[in-house]
Order: structure tokens, then C-alpha cells, then sequence
């Protein structure tokens, strides 16, 4: 519930953003928490009816339940175009702007990035690959990160570079 609230309040009350959110965090709780096998598939099939409609076709995102995301995601834009691996891991009130990619190359494992604290991603950026932005890094627009971003860094271009260091 506190993920809920959360959400709630960094989205602005954005409908179309909220209710992909509580679907996510829905299928989220089904997918980790709910233990009794028959009402599991019983719930797991109504969100997969919900995510389809809710996120996919209103949103126009991926956003799969199996996906570990702290409280407070701000989507500003909504879903629209954002894609997440399923095994991505993304922290506490990350900004992710629209279409964008956290994704994975199946050379090394098949193994999503790690999203740390407080990041921001641009519009367009590209995660790609056993990656980890620290806290409080950004990632700028149509950015392709294919090595590590440390914390409080700017990363940018196309392979994106770290160009600055920011302080809080």
C-alpha cells in the first residue's frame, strides 16, 4: 500500500500512469506474494488481462509484474513506450521519461541493469546489458548505456560517457 500511495503522489494523480502502476504492483504482489496455488492462477490471470489492457494497449508500454521496483517510479509521460525486462531491478523514486529501454544481451546470461536511488532517465535512453547506474545518476535523452554509470554522474550519447559529476 505504501508503494501505492507513493506512486500516487510523484504521478501527478495521472490516471492512465496510475493505473498501469497498480496493475504492475498488483501482478507484483500475485507474482511474489500470494501463495495459495488455485487463487494465485485465478488472480494471475485477471492481471494478465488487466496488464494487456491497461498497460499495452492504454499505455503502450511493457511493464511485467516479475520486475523489482521500489516505491516512488515517476512516469511522467505514462507508459507509453517504455519497455522493462522482466529481471530488471529499479530503486527508490527513479524518473523514467517515455520510450525507453532497460534491456538485457543474451551473450552474457541474458541479465537486465540495475537501477540504483533517484535516478532520472531521459527520453529515448537505452539501458542495455549487466549494467548498474548508481544513485542519483541521470541518464540524458537517446543516451545508449552499455557500461556502468557511477553514482551522481551524467551519462550521455551514443555509447553514452560519463561527462559530469554532480553534487547534491
Amino acid at each position: 500500500m505504501k508503494h501505492i500511495k507513493l506512486d500516487f503522489k510523484r504521478n501527478n494523480k495521472n490516471p492512465i500512469t496510475l493505473s498501469a502502476l497498480i496493475t504492475y504492483r498488483t501482478g507484483n504482489w500475485i507474482y511474489y506474494r500470494c501463495n495459495i496455488p488455485i487463487i494465485k492462477q485465478f488472480f494471475w490471470f485477471l492481471y494478465l488481462l488487466a496488464d494487456v489492457v491497461f498497460v499495452r494497449i492504454i499505455g503502450g508500454g511493457e511493464l511485467p509484474a516479475k520486475t523489482k521496483i521500489d516505491c516512488g517510479l515517476k512516469l511522467p509521460h505514462g507508459v507509453n513506450g517504455i519497455i522493462v525486462h522482466p529481471d530488471a531491478v529499479i530503486g527508490k523514486n527513479v524518473t523514467i521519461m517515455h520510450q525507453v529501454t532497460l534491456g538485457s544481451v543474451h551473450t552474457n546470461g541474458n541479465v537486465p541493469p540495475y537501477i540504483g536511488d533517484e535516478v532520472f532517465i531521459g527520453a529515448g535512453a537505452k539501458i542495455i546489458g549487466n549494467i548498474t547506474v548508481g544513485n542519483k545518476a541521470r541518464i540524458g535523452t537517446n543516451a545508449v548505456v552499455i557500461k556502468d554509470v557511477t553514482e551522481q554522474a551524467t551519462a550521455v550519447g551514443n555509447p553514452a560517457r560519463n561527462i559530469l559529476k554532480h553534487t547534491s
